[in-house]
């Protein structure tokens, strides 16, 4: 079965470039690798709908059901499947909102071998998102209170944090050393 591992953080902190770049650097040694992402496709559907944040949350975990569905219909064929967001995220989020949701539910999910919080500084963050013409940076991507409280519901989790105001070729290799 393949070895999961999850990036989790806010928008513009590198969780797509540093999987990325950790796919095809493990590629390169000859390992057999995929990155997924809950919330393309299925997610991308329901965000034209204007639903309320609740009804986020709810289709985020049921997308990350369904990926773990296809994680399992497709384990055996790779060493290392790399997940852009998981259901942390969500949680974070969830917290953040006060939207209430039954502890429990993450213990039916699948737990990765490898959990990473990328966290950058704010105004990093934003000037990122700005270079790659981000179209969502709104006001809540703008807050810096929910930011804040986001940080605060990250550090809660038992994630692996990873400060990406290194280049994503050194976080990676930091990576290759912590990889099951």
């Amino acid at each position: 079965m393949a070895k999961i591992i999850t990036f989790d953080g806010h928008d513009g902190t590198g969780k797509s470039t540093v999987a990325l770049l950790l796919n095809e650097t493990l590629q390169s040694r000859g390992h057999n690798t995929i990155i997924l992402s809950p919330v393309q496709g299925f997610m991308n559907n329901f965000r034209k709908k204007n639903l309320s944040v609740a009804s986020d949350i709810w289709f985020y975990f049921a997308a990350w059901l369904l990926l773990e569905k296809r994680i399992e219909l497709i384990g055996a064929t790779y060493d290392y499947i790399l997940v852009d967001r998981s259901y942390n995220s969500t949680i974070v989020l969830a917290r953040v909102k006060n939207i209430s949701f039954p502890n429990t539910i993450t213990d039916c999910f699948l737990k990765p071998d490898l959990a990473i919080w990328i966290h950058v500084d704010e105004p990093a963050r934003l000037e990122r998102l700005a270079q790659k013409k981000f179209d969502k940076i709104d006001n809540q991507t703008r807050d810096n209170k929910l930011i804040e409280r986001a940080n605060l519901e990250y550090e809660k989790l038992n994630l692996i944090k990873v400060f990406a105001s290194i280049p994503p070729e050194q976080i990676v290799k930091n990576l290759l050393n912590l990889l099951p």
